[in-house]
């Protein structure tokens, strides 16, 4: 939509007939003013903002572009507005207020201009666009009939404004510098929010880890995979000379050549360092998320580690041996962070944390682990996680009896990187089930067969299939030392 040329004198002085009540030239003039300067924001924010429209479609590979309504399209471009009313920039709040107070009164009293189905979200935004307009214009054109109507406000502690209210600011014209940052913040915040409505549509992206010891994508929340086999471990008080902290993608390399070797070392050891080299990894593969960090989990009496818990964020996803990485040029547009908050993209839609765990439309990303601290040693974990594996496998129809299991302590090697990551120990668990239980008949004895997780089975078939079962439990290399 082009400028209206007959809303506004080109001298922008006002030349009253009547002065408003309360009111001096001086005071009128500046309400012009700041009303000319909105318009002028109305007008350029949506056309900066209307090509992200198909931007966001674009990359979503969405063909829904349906209208969502009043409501919810104020609601997107409330989120847009609140972001500008945050920046510390002079009338930065005014613009934010006033423009969504006018907005968020369709909702209650639509105009005939809005109340329609306009089929796609850019001819609701189109329409919108030029109501608001209309609205300032005739604030612009007659002042005193609208200098003190009250319009609501649906976000932050300001929940009404009005149009004297713009004698305590001084809106930016479009000749500033600030007015440019502004339309910059309207145009990432529409972005994010659009983007934020949509993605939950799509469906078509998954969260999973992958497995050092088979290269295979796993579903999270296989706390005893995850756990066990999935880390990658950073101590923090090593104290060795030349030791190197690293995070690379070797599960991904080992087993899928086609996909090119990314790793950052540091040869600090504490934990901004780490969040700071894990950032750097999630920077180089973009569809990696450093899951938080458990802090100060107590390895043995001697060293305190920090685990990380590496995922990717998956396109195709349909098992552990069928799967593809999301396209990198998909993340770097949707992250604007490196897993830690720090902005690598200002333009981006989200903070990977907020947008995997908050947005909706992701599968599998509320069964994520970490971003909590675990109080008990990381040698209790593992049993416990071990526990819960065995747990699940009892059958309750026949009697268990477990009385311990025991798993050892992980070995932690203290030269684990050089100039490649060589693992040089492996991680050897131990399971000791003793399963006592007697069983007397006065005149049939049965011969049971007890395999060595307790379990006791009444036929061959039974014990076959636990044994296939238990193939991954036994790495063939040290996997939680990455």
């Amino acid at each position: 939509m082009g400028c209206c040329g007959n809303r506004r004198n080109n001298s922008n002085v006002y030349e009253p007939t009547k002065l408003l009540r309360g009111l001096t030239p001086d005071q009128i003039q500046k309400l012009k003013t700041n009303l000319n300067n909105l318009i002028d924001f109305n007008d350029l924010s949506y056309s900066t903002t209307s090509p992200v429209i198909e931007e966001v479609y674009h990359y979503l590979n969405s063909v829904q572009k349906t209208d969502p309504g009043v409501s919810i399209f104020e609601h997107l471009l409330d989120s847009s507005y609140e972001l500008i009313g945050e920046l510390p920039i002079p009338g930065a709040k005014i613009i934010s207020w006033l423009i969504a107070g006018i907005l968020d009164s369709y909702s209650s009293n639509t105009p005939q201009n809005l109340n329609l189905d306009f089929g796609e979200v850019a001819a609701r935004y189109n329409k919108t666009y030029y109501q608001i307009r209309m609205d300032l214009t005739t604030m612009y054109n007659n002042p005193f009939e609208n200098i003190d109507k009250v319009y609501s406000i649906n976000f932050g502690n300001k929940k009404t404004i009005t149009l004297r209210e713009l004698l305590d600011y001084d809106v930016p014209s479009k000749d500033d510098k600030s007015f440019t940052e502004l339309l910059q913040a309207h145009t990432r915040g529409f972005r994010s929010a659009l983007c934020k409505q949509e993605l939950p549509k799509t469906k078509q992206w998954s969260i999973a880890f992958v497995s050092f010891y088979d290269g295979f994508a796993y579903v999270p929340g296989n706390n005893f995979r995850e756990i066990y086999i999935g880390p990658t471990i950073w101590e923090e008080n090593f104290t060795e000379g030349g030791e190197l902290n690293w995070i690379d993608n070797e599960e991904l390399v080992d087993h899928h050549k086609d996909i090119p070797k990314i790793g950052v070392s540091s040869p600090n050891l504490d934990l901004e360092s780490m969040k700071q080299t894990c950032g750097k990894f999630c920077q180089l593969q973009p569809q990696a998320y450093v899951n938080g960090y458990l802090q100060h989990v107590k390895w043995n009496d001697k060293y305190t580690i920090t685990v990380i818990f590496k995922y990717y964020l998956m396109e195709h996803f349909d098992g552990p041996n069928s799967w593809t990485l999301a396209n990198a040029s998909f993340c770097n547009w949707l992250f604007k962070d490196d897993s830690f908050g720090n902005i690598i993209n200002p333009d981006g839609c989200g903070l990977r944390s907020d947008v995997l765990r908050n947005w909706g439309g992701i599968n599998n990303a509320n069964l994520m682990l970490g971003e909590q601290p675990i109080s008990y040693d990381f040698d209790e974990l593992i049993k416990l996680e071990k526990m819960k594996y065995l747990n699940k496998r009892k059958d309750v129809s026949k009697k268990v009896i477990i009385e311990e299991v025991k798993v050892d302590e992980p070995i932690v090697n203290n030269k684990i990187y050089e100039e490649e990551v060589k693992v040089e120990e492996e991680v050897k668990v131990e399971e000791e089930v003793k399963v006592e239980e007697e069983v007397k008949v006065e005149e049939v004895k049965v011969e049971e067969k007890v395999d060595e997780v307790g379990v006791i089975y009444e036929d061959e078939e039974d014990a076959e299939e636990d044994e296939d079962e238990e193939e991954y439990e036994a790495p063939t290399k040290s996997c939680v030392l990455t």
